[in-house]
């Protein structure tokens, strides 16, 4: 197979890498070891560090602002293949690149449900779908949003997200100390994390569950400073804006809450927690219930029940060292899995 061009426009809106940096990196070592050329068209985030950290993998990165600027970097680049992540680039990589192969890739559930928004989805996925090599979807249940929004049928798959599971492993124990006193936990502390962001997360359900609980203490992990206060004050509560090693705050847990509602498109979280040896009480949605089939150390309540999740918490606890749900994550949801789906996927479509 001779070299191709390979061009990622990313609407990635985080400082940081995250879990989908990660797996650029490796899709691009990958593409790179192959003899291809990889180059991100990237949405601008002002301080942003996951720039160099491609280019670091072997990427060339060219960072945009707007729709002109990707339509012109496609027809500067005249890739083989375009991957759209995201949506908002999704209509400038359809204009910027006619004679390539495009694929979008639909990592989130489409929450407007105004009649503006059907008439735009029913525009983009069944008129633009058809030009489409392949609508990727992360979970079984975003494919069917997207069929529900007039996506050719035969254009969707579904190709689950992976996670870096050599870096997101159980501690050693001088490792989970180090993570402990990082935030100031004594060792007798029973430690629930949290990571806040939109309201979907299940803030709301967390604090209720914590009335219940008053032995916990929580860390919680990103959101708005009044996301953070509407946890209360310390001692109890350890709260941050963010954290460059995510996995410290796994590290340092007793369990994970995973409170999330039907929003919830994929479960990064849920699945680094498992793969550091976190147990986790978690909502009982239907993509948790896809990814944790089978695996001891998940706990599931009704969302939106904050008795429910204190009691699922207190169970979570008990759970901890599954060591065969692990292996069972590490194995379907691990990078290297992700990135020969990618390869594949750009050798079919």
């Amino acid at each position: 197979m001779s070299a191709r061009t390979i061009c990622e426009v990313i609407d990635y809106g985080g400082p940081t890498g995250g879990s989908f940096i990660p797996a650029m990196e490796s899709l691009t070592r990958a593409l790179t070891e192959r003899g291809d050329r990889c180059v991100f068209l990237a949405h601008e985030v002002h301080g942003a560090t996951w720039p160099a950290d491609l280019m670091k993998a072997g990427a060339t990165v060219h960072l945009v602002q707007s729709d002109r600027e990707v339509v012109d970097g496609l027809r500067m680049l005249c890739p083989e293949i375009v991957h759209s992540h995201f949506n908002r680039f999704d209509l400038a990589a359809v204009h910027g690149a006619p004679h390539s192969r495009i694929i979008w890739h639909v990592h989130s559930h489409r929450n407007d449900r105004s009649f503006t928004s059907r008439i735009r989805a029913f525009a983009k996925y069944r008129l633009l779908g058809r030009r489409m090599n392949a609508i990727v979807a992360v979970s079984r249940f975003v494919a069917q949003e997207c069929v529900a929004w007039c996506a050719p049928r035969e254009r969707v798959r579904v190709l689950e997200n992976g996670i870096d599971t050599h870096r997101f492993h159980p501690p050693a124990p001088a490792e989970r100390a180090e993570a402990r006193a990082k935030f100031h936990f004594a060792d007798s502390d029973r430690v629930v994390l949290f990571f806040e962001r939109v309201p979907y997360k299940g803030g709301a359900t967390l604090r209720e569950a914590m009335r219940s609980t008053p032995g916990f203490r929580v860390l919680v992990v990103g959101g708005t400073q009044e996301d953070r206060d509407r946890f209360g004050d310390a001692p109890r509560v350890i709260s941050i804006q963010r954290l460059t090693e995510t996995r410290l705050a796994y590290w340092a847990a007793d369990a994970l809450a995973f409170a999330s509602d039907d929003h919830e498109a994929f479960p990064f979280v849920l699945l680094e927690g498992l793969a550091c040896g976190v147990p986790v009480a978690a909502a009982n949605i239907p993509v948790v219930q896809q990814v944790c089939a089978g695996v001891d150390s998940v706990v599931l309540f009704p969302v939106g029940d904050g008795e429910a999740l204190a009691h699922a918490l207190g169970e979570a606890m008990t759970r901890s060292g599954d060591q065969a749900g692990r292996e069972r994550i590490v194995k379907a949801f691990g990078l290297d899995r992700w990135t020969a789906d990618m390869l594949r996927l750009y050798d079919s479509s």
